[in-house]
């Protein structure tokens, strides 16, 4: 049994894809074997058979090209087809033999004397969607017709309805097989989806083939499924072969994006026992029916306002940092309180202590106090001097607090003994390299800090680091920890979060703070960045999705992975919602169907329900509900229904001065065969809106009526 080589096209880069994606059909790739039955090759005694092994792969990535024909010259058969990894084994008379496949470059390959296994490389053919003209033509004695038909949408489902086949008398015989392979084409993401196809079996080659396979045709041969044998007593229920007319069935397809360009060709190959007799392919459709693709809706994002979903207040310790500028006497760790610089010091750090211990609302927990020392002299004794002078300074600060904020406060000074690779650090960054370089030497052969101290002290740049460098390491640093046990205020928290963006610290804000932020801000583009910062510090923040969300919609700009991991079943209907309206204008319209099943039914959700349900392709329980919002709307459900006279009424009651009112009423003329208003109307549509016109080449319903106006 020979298998058209169409059925097995192959992906490529820069080539089409195919995909086999069916709602109601098995898909034919998966059932095949991997390596496909020889052809029974008619051979004569004196012809030399060649046995050859191969690969067929893509010039473009050097991948497996599946389903290829590997077409022997001289005795003009198929000898075999390529398996799922491009392999191929095949017995070829002579010494050629082609290599063909639909959407590749033929390759003829010469057989080397004593050569077994060959590589052959195929180039992809850019094929593009054209613009054909599907029109109605008498069948030909000697060739199959295949009469025009069309694509309609239903929701994300392409329907094929069903299809005339002619086969001519003179063209099929008894030891015949005609399969029939419908592929539907996108034009958007190049993509090539196989459908269930048809084949037609003359009696004499569907008995050989029962034969073959012990008649046990299923699970054996894959088309069995497909099979109508020209008998009465094996015809498929339903199959009209009056005349050799084979009707197609009706199928659909699973679509992603439904407004999408879409073709639908034919493949057709004659085959007999050892070759196949005559391949041919016929547009059938292009475009698609899809009135609702003019749909008008415009829905208000919907507001959280379920306190239940509101963070509640909560106090939130909070942190001061600081530095202090201080100094002390050479050798001595006593603070010199008559120094002026030391005085302004610890003035600035008073007055903040005050403003926090004499603040009824706040409640200091804790101060520590960090020293660092420079590391010129012995570590030791730079390490005791530097703790000394941290204790002292800390019970000097400590000491100036009343009794009671000094109760159950937490106390604690540090120090330590900067090194000399900070040092290096220093020199660096001012660009003197060579110095730094001396010094990182010197650490570099000792690990002892005060024998580094020594060498560096005979350095000759030494008393540049004594005058400049060595002081910038010697600081003190504060940090206090308090609680504010009030809510604060709009401005106060404005006030916290700049501060926090500016340090990069976003989880600085309570969820409630947030709340309070976002909800308080009237600037869109500032309230927008807040919430975008409330989601980075908390990403289960649902009021802040919702609320992102809802932002986005109003602005026109509906985002669907807002509320992509926050809307389902225990979702608050003001999520589901605000994600349905971002779906639908993705149209991602079967994703939108399950989340509208969580919104509770209600006055308001009524019609957002309604619309989902329609594009969904649930026409007939919900066009009267959305046909009653606008008079566009009733033209456009009617024609989904195919209440054709309906509306070419409603149609007629249109504004006149708009294109797409002038567009649809020729719709519904051509749909009523009134052709020659429907060239009228199509014409001044055209004229209002020369947009549409290329609209109307994707619109299988009007795309028809163009070739009557040339």
């Amino acid at each position: 049994m020979l298998i058209p080589s169409f059925l097995f096209k192959s992906s490529a880069q820069g080539v089409w894809t195919s995909r086999l994606r069916t709602a109601h059909s098995v898909s034919l790739f998966r059932r095949l074997p991997a390596v496909l039955l020889l052809a029974c090759l008619a051979l004569t005694a004196s012809a030399q058979v060649q046995r050859i092994r191969g690969r067929v792969v893509s010039s473009v990535d050097g991948s497996p090209v599946f389903g290829a024909t590997i077409f022997d010259i001289k005795s003009k058969a198929s000898a075999t087809q390529t398996a799922e990894d491009g392999k191929f084994v095949a017995s070829i008379v002579g010494n050629t033999f082609r290599v063909q496949l639909i959407g590749w470059e033929s390759k003829t390959v010469r057989i080397k004397a004593g050569q077994d296994s060959i590589v052959v490389s195929l180039t992809p053919v850019d094929e593009q969607i054209g613009e054909a003209v599907v029109t109605a033509e008498k069948p030909k004695r000697d060739s199959v017709m295949v009469e025009p038909t069309f694509l309609e949408v239903h929701g994300h489902y392409l329907r094929i309805p069903p299809t005339a086949i002619r086969v001519p008398e003179e063209l099929f015989s008894s030891n015949n097989r005609l399969v029939m392979q419908p592929l539907v084409s996108s034009e958007a993401n190049r993509e090539r989806i196989y459908i269930r196809p048809m084949v037609f079996d003359g009696q004499e080659y569907n008995t050989t083939q029962r034969r073959m396979y012990d008649f046990e045709l299923q699970g054996r041969d894959p088309l069995a499924p497909y099979i109508t044998v020209r008998t009465d007593t094996l015809r498929e229920k339903g199959t009209n072969l009056k005349n050799n007319v084979l009707i197609y069935e009706e199928d659909s397809i699973w679509v992603e994006d439904p407004n999408d360009y879409f073709t639908c060709d034919f493949f057709l190959a004659l085959e007999d026992y050892v070759k196949l007799v005559k391949t041919d392919s016929q547009q059938v459709a292009q475009g698609t029916v899809n009135p609702l693709r003019f749909l008008e809706f415009d829905f208000d994002a919907m507001k959280l306002t379920d306190a239940k979903y509101y963070p509640s207040p909560e106090t939130q310790p909070r942190a001061a940092k600081g530095d202090m500028n201080l100094l002390f006497a050479v050798g001595k760790s006593d603070l010199d309180l008559t120094n002026e610089q030391n005085r302004r010091e610890f003035d600035k750090l008073n007055a903040q202590l005050d403003s926090i211990t004499h603040h009824r609302h706040i409640s200091l927990q804790s101060f520590t106090i960090q020293g660092t020392a420079s590391p010129d002299g012995t570590y030791a004794t730079n390490q005791r001097l530097a703790d000394a002078r941290m204790a002292g300074a800390l019970g000097y600060i400590v000491g100036r607090l009343d009794s009671d904020t000094r109760e159950g406060l937490e106390v604690s000074s540090s120090a330590r003994v900067a090194t000399w690779k900070e040092v290096a650090t220093l020199l660096r960054a001012d660009s003197l390299m060579s110095e730094a370089a001396a010094i990182e030497s010197v650490v570099a052969r000792t690990s002892n800090q005060d024998a580094q101290s020594r060498e560096i002290r005979k350095l000759s740049f030494y008393p540049l680091l004594l005058d400049k460098y060595l002081p910038r390491l010697r600081r003190v640093e504060y940090t206090m920890q308090y609680i504010v046990r009030r809510q604060l205020t709009f401005d106060e928290i404005k006030e916290m979060y700049g501060d926090a963006v500016a340090a990069n610290d976003l989880g600085a804000l309570s969820r409630f703070e947030y709340f309070t932020l976002f909800r308080g801000e009237e600037d869109d583009s500032l309230r927008e960045v807040e919430l975008c910062h409330a989601l980075e510090a908390y990403p289960k923040f649902t009021v802040a999705a919702c609320d992102l969300a809802e932002l986005r919609i109003n602005a026109d700009r509906p985002d669907a992975t807002v509320l992509a991991d926050f809307a389902g079943k225990d979702a608050p209907a003001a999520v589901n919602v605000n994600h349905v309206i971002a779906l639908l204008d993705k149209r991602e319209f079967w994703t939108a169907d399950s989340i509208a099943a969580f919104i509770p039914e209600s006055e308001e959700s009524h019609l957002i329900k309604a619309v989902v349900g329609l594009l969904n392709g649930y026409e007939e329980e919900n066009y009267q509900t959305v046909a009653a919002t606008s008079p566009l709307n009733r033209v456009v459900c009617l024609l989904a229904v195919k209440h054709n006279k309906e509306a070419e009424e409603a149609a007629r009651l249109l504004p006149t001065d708009q294109a797409l009112s002038h567009y649809l009423l020729a719709t519904c003329l051509w749909r009523n065969e009134k052709v020659d208003e429907a060239q009228d109307e199509i014409r001044e549509a055209f004229r209002l809106d020369p947009s549409l016109e290329e609209k109307a080449k994707l619109d299988g319903d009007i795309n028809r009526l163009l070739n009557t106006l040339k």
